[in-house]
């Protein structure tokens, strides 16, 4: 038995907070879009066994409204964090691959590929911006999901 790749709408049933289906769907994934981003202000603190584990502090950053109503993070070249308006729910038995959205990519704008298990909740993810900056406009389609099962 060999592992298959789920359809958008056997996807969608383990979403919630999807913008907008239709514009999201592809064939067997669903797009990914951006609720916040933040600026990271202080380190945080990664231990062995967790005692000392802190979230370094950090600061969402405000978007920029355009003339035409739209709204936009305009970011320079750095580190950011990006937070998903998606919540994934991993069914048991499946596994979920998350990766930064091709139209990210030929922006310079990355973020790690992810994989989920069941029980697994999709994080605020580091988002690396290159040297010409980049706007992102308010639930763009960021990421890109895909259910194996």
């Amino acid at each position: 038995m060999g592992v298959k790749v789920l359809s958008a709408r056997e996807i969608y049933k383990v979403l919630e907070g999807v913008v907008d289906a239709s514009t999201q769907a592809a064939e067997r994934a669903v797009s990914l879009t951006v609720r916040a981003i933040y600026q990271q202000e202080t380190p945080g603190r990664i231990d062995f066994d967790g005692r000392h584990y802190a979230i370094g502090e950090r600061t969402e950053l405000e978007r920029q409204r355009q003339s035409d109503g739209r709204e936009w993070w305009i970011l320079d070249p750095g580190d950011y964090l990006v937070e998903h308006n998606e919540r994934v729910f991993v069914p048991k038995g499946a596994v979920a691959l998350v990766r930064p959205h091709e139209r990210v990519l030929v922006n310079g704008v990355e973020h790690g590929t992810l994989v989920l298990a069941p029980g697994e909740a999709l994080p605020i993810l580091p988002l690396r911006v290159a040297a010409r900056g980049a706007r992102i406009e308010r639930n763009a389609r960021l990421s890109t999901l895909i259910l194996l099962d």
